[in-house]
């Protein structure tokens, strides 16, 4: 049996810099996420009182609950919604805009509409940005979407539309951890293993971070994890022990060198 969700006050007050949490098969997103949510906020704004904070999420946990918790909490959100009847009649206008701009010109069209959105169970309503985009390629028919985010950030529909798709570069770090490190391999037959899988997955992701950042001004410095385990860690070489140190003799035709003694002398090795 999946092990229960813990209690608001079995979560520590002082995370570390990851939280990586198995979700039950029978726990919905939300129900899984709000209350690490809300220990990572508080965590964050402990130790920097003074910092901005925005959470940003896709459409799996817009509800009513959410904005409610991060309304109390007092931080910024911008929160993808799944789309329903109501929000394609706000939409509808736009998307014939669109489609006919598109399908005169053949050229991406877009528009940006807010309005004021109060779902059943709301408590009140919320700002809603509607993007209607057509978008035509070679021997298809011209194709008009719609997607909706709701939020209490300032600024152009636009501005507010762009900062929701940087949430997409948390995907790049989550393809990383699944991919390179293989988070998702949670074949073990009791979830407490799989979920201490999932927590050296991650604490592998931290270490590969400090990696990253040792790299800094080199053809790594932004390199994916992939590249990073091939360039920095899986490779050849020659380990010769002593008792003052150990010395490290590479080839001479290792592609990264220069990185790998970068990052190496970043990390506290010696030279000579």
């Amino acid at each position: 049996m999946p092990a229960p969700l813990p209690r608001d006050d079995s979560l520590p007050s002082d995370l570390p810099g990851f939280l990586a949490r198995l979700r039950p098969g029978n726990a919905t997103a939300w129900r899984a996420t709000r209350r690490p949510l809300r220990a990572v906020i508080r965590a964050v704004r402990a130790r920097f009182p003074k910092a901005r904070i925005l959470v940003r999420l896709d459409a799996a946990f817009g509800r009513g609950r959410l904005f409610d918790l991060l309304e109390d909490e007092g931080v910024e959100f911008v929160v993808g919604m799944t789309t329903n009847a109501r929000l394609e009649r706000f939409a509808a206008k736009a998307l014939v805009r669109t489609h006919a701009a598109t399908s005169l010109t053949g050229l991406e069209s877009r528009e940006y509409e807010e309005h004021r959105y109060k779902a059943r169970g709301w408590r009140r309503g919320r700002r809603l940005i509607v993007r209607a985009q057509a978008v035509a390629h070679p021997g298809r028919e011209v194709a008009a979407t719609a997607r909706f985010v709701v939020t209490n950030l300032r600024g152009s529909s636009a501005r507010v539309y762009e900062t929701y798709c940087g949430r997409g570069d948390a995907e790049n770090r989550i393809k990383e951890l699944k991919l390179d490190l293989e988070a998702d391999r949670t074949s073990c037959s009791r979830f407490c293993a799989n979920q201490f899988r999932l927590l050296l997955a991650a604490a592998a992701y931290a270490l590969m971070e400090v990696l990253r950042a040792g790299a800094a001004q080199t053809e790594l410095a932004v390199a994916q994890v992939g590249t990073l385990r091939m360039a920095l860690l899986r490779i050849g070489a020659r380990v010769t022990t002593s008792v003052r140190r150990v010395v490290m003799r590479m080839a001479a035709a290792h592609p990264w060198a220069a990185a790998w003694r970068r990052v190496a002398l970043a990390l506290g090795a010696a030279t000579g």
